[in-house]
């Protein structure tokens, strides 16, 4: 018992410092899509602050889906909006499923949630504040199937080579 409280008081002392060695996270976010249908007029936008362009970041982006989706893949168009006012934007092809037709990503039954990485090791050219819309970029208004959209930016814990 002693051993128990002793390696317990010992994780419990420790938990702050090593909970700190992580990757830090600028931003972590789902949005829900309404029915579970993505249509041409939801375009999830996700605000997020960046403090130093001499880190590197890695972005993600996340897709969670059900068995109605009808397609093995979902084209997007990314919009990039910049803290001096600039945009850019970029359309990606997604594979949510595989040859075989077996879905992609990880969850229980029907649904599942792929997390797609869309750029490694980069860095923002400013500090401040930027935004990623997804716009749904397919040849059908409403897509049925798709529950929710998320992005994740995260410091990659090295510093730039300039």
């Amino acid at each position: 018992m002693r051993k128990i409280l002793t390696a317990l008081s010992l994780l419990w002392a420790l938990g702050p410092m090593l909970s700190g060695c992580g990757p830090k996270t600028l931003i972590d976010d789902r949005q829900q899509v309404s029915n579970g249908t993505w249509t041409y007029a939801f375009k999830p936008r996700f605000d997020f602050e960046v403090p130093d362009s001499n880190r590197l970041y890695n972005m993600r982006l996340c897709i969670s889906h059900s068995d109605r989706y009808e397609w093995e893949n979902v084209y997007i168009r990314l919009h990039t909006f910049f803290p001096n006012g600039e945009k850019t934007a970029y359309t990606k092809n997604i594979p949510l499923s595989n040859a075989s037709g077996e879905w992609l990503g990880s969850g229980w039954g029907s649904t599942k949630t792929l997390t797609v990485p869309l750029i490694d090791s980069f860095y923002f050219t400013v500090p401040g504040s930027y935004a990623l819309e997804v716009e749904q970029f397919m040849r059908k208004d409403s897509l049925a199937g798709i529950s929710a959209i998320g992005l994740v930016v995260e410091d990659c814990g090295k510093d730039r080579q300039k």
